[in-house]
């Protein structure tokens, strides 16, 4: 039982990361329509930026690094929409996506000319010790990060609820061109949604790269992971996307703990597969995600 909950807490913190990049998918989707394939590049340069200011010729204490980072990749986010897919207004969706790759391709190459391929480390800011909890033993890192990403939906719920601009974002989302004619600035919360999803892409790097040498440029695959999380909660809910996250967190950890004993012949890496099994299946009984809109077609 001990390991069991041992793997179940990981795994909730593993899927907060997850939840967290999602959220950027889904809030870039709901508010522009666009999928955004260089989001994996966006957590990667978050996390750069905190590991460029905590190294000893910067030395910026880590927990002014982080705002400033979220900051800086926030701020090109909006350059990204502004300068880049503004100018695309009226082209076809294919053309779009094809632009945000592009974007992916040309972010990576950028930070790997700049940082190298070599892994990296911002060091441990959340302290080594562990805290033993009725035998089940759990990092700081893990802690923080549940508490972040707690923290973080509900600030994000009061936004979407009560504030200005996120009423205004959730009604572009429903219909652009009604916003529009009420008075909402569509432009203005197309740039707000990409330094959204910029800010909680910075959260979930820094967090990513919380353990000793993690900081790589295969950080970006774990936005293959959350994609799978933003459509199995489905691609247009918020609270779907942290449920995805939690959930092909969770069933990832537990896979990578059980199958090698269970299952060996599935393979070492059988865990990476998982979620997207977990996808198809849910997929086939509910195409539209456990918390996805139903649509509906007259005929």
């Amino acid at each position: 039982m001990t390991e069991l909950l041992q793997l179940v807490f990981s795994g909730v913190a593993l899927g907060c990361i997850y939840s967290l990049i999602a959220l950027g998918f889904v809030i870039v989707f709901k508010a522009t329509g666009v999928f955004n394939f260089a989001h994996g590049e966006f957590v990667m340069m978050g996390a750069y930026l905190v590991f460029l200011m905590v190294t000893e010729r910067s030395a910026v204490p880590f927990y002014l690094a982080v705002p400033i980072a979220a900051a800086l990749t926030a701020a090109f986010g909006v350059f990204v929409q502004v300068v880049v897919l503004r100018t695309m207004v009226g082209e076809s969706l294919f053309s779009i996506v094809m632009v945000t790759l592009g974007l992916s391709i040309v972010m990576r190459a950028g930070l790997a000319s700049g940082f190298g391929f070599d892994s990296k480390s911002i060091g441990d800011p959340y302290g080594a010790k562990l805290i033993d909890v009725g035998g089940v033993r759990i990092t700081h890192v893990s802690i923080a990060t549940v508490v972040t990403t707690v923290a973080l939906v509900a600030v994000l719920t009061w936004f979407f609820q009560a504030s200005r601009y996120g009423v205004a974002m959730r009604a572009t989302a429903q219909d652009h061109e009604a916003a529009s004619a009420m008075g909402v600035n569509v432009r203005s919360i197309y740039a707000l949604a990409w330094a959204l999803a910029a800010i909680l892409a910075t959260v979930a790097g820094v967090f990513l790269a919380g353990f000793p040498r993690a900081l790589d440029l295969n950080m970006s695959s774990a936005a293959l992971l959350a994609l799978p999380a933003a459509i199995l909660g489905g691609f247009d809910s918020i609270v779907g996307a942290i449920t995805g996250g939690v959930i092909v967190g969770v069933v990832q950890v537990l896979v990578a703990g059980y199958q090698p004993e269970w299952a060996p012949w599935l393979g070492s890496n059988f865990h990476q597969v998982a979620p997207y099994v977990i996808l198809i299946v849910v997929l086939m009984v509910r195409p539209y995600g456990l918390f996805g809109t139903k649509e509906i077609t007259r005929v």
